[in-house]
C-alpha cells in the first residue's frame, strides 16, 4: 500500500493557492485523467495548516490527520488575538473530530505561546483515548493531537514575524 502525494501550501493566505494530489505511490496519473483541484479559499489574516503522521512518509494509512485553520485579528496595540479557528483531527474516532472544547477556549484568546499552553490542557483532555481504543497508541495519538497543534503554532508564528520585518 502506498501514499497520495499531496502538493500542500503552508500558509493560504492569498487567493488562488490551491492543494491536490497528482498521484499515489510515486506513479503519476495518466494524461486521460483529469487531476482534481481543491481551492483553499481564505481571507486576510486567515491560515489553513495540514497534518499527517503516519508509520512511513509513503504510508497512506495514517495514525493521526489534522486540518486546522486559523483567523487571526490585530488589536490596537498590535497584538494578535485568535478570531476564529477550526481544529479538526482524523485518527481520534471513527470519523473525522473537531476540538470543540479547544477551540471555544482559544478564540478571543491573544495569538501567544502562553495560551497555546492552555490550549493543551484542555485537548489532552478532550482528546484522551481509552487504552483499548481500536487501533491501538491511545497515547501516543493523544501526543500527536498536541504537538501538531504546537507544531502549527511555532509554524505561523515563524511566518508571521518573518513577514513583519519583510523577508520571505
Amino acid at each position: 500500500s502506498g501514499g497520495w502525494n499531496f502538493i500542500t501550501t503552508k500558509k493560504a493566505s492569498s487567493r488562488g493557492e490551491q492543494s491536490y494530489y497528482e498521484g499515489v505511490n510515486g506513479e503519476g496519473l495518466q494524461q486521460a485523467r483529469p487531476t482534481p483541484h481543491v481551492p483553499v479559499d481564505t481571507q486576510e489574516n486567515e491560515y489553513v495548516l495540514p497534518f499527517k503522521q503516519a508509520r512511513r512518509r509513503e504510508d497512506d494509512i495514517s495514525i493521526v490527520t489534522s486540518g486546522m485553520r486559523f483567523l487571526l485579528a490585530v488589536r490596537e496595540d498590535g497584538s494578535r488575538f485568535i478570531e476564529d479557528c477550526t481544529l479538526a483531527f482524523g485518527g481520534m474516532a471513527p470519523t473525522a473530530v473537531c476540538a470543540k472544547k479547544t477551540v471555544a477556549a482559544l478564540i478571543g484568546k491573544e495569538w501567544s505561546y502562553q495560551t497555546m499552553e492552555s490550549a493543551l490542557s484542555i485537548m489532552r483532555e478532550e482528546f484522551t483515548l481509552p487504552v483499548n481504543v481500536p487501533g491501538g497508541q491511545s497515547e501516543f495519538r493523544t501526543s500527536l493531537t498536541l504537538s501538531f497543534l504546537m507544531k502549527a503554532y511555532l509554524s505561523l508564528t515563524t511566518d508571521l514575524q518573518k513577514n513583519n520585518h519583510g523577508s520571505d
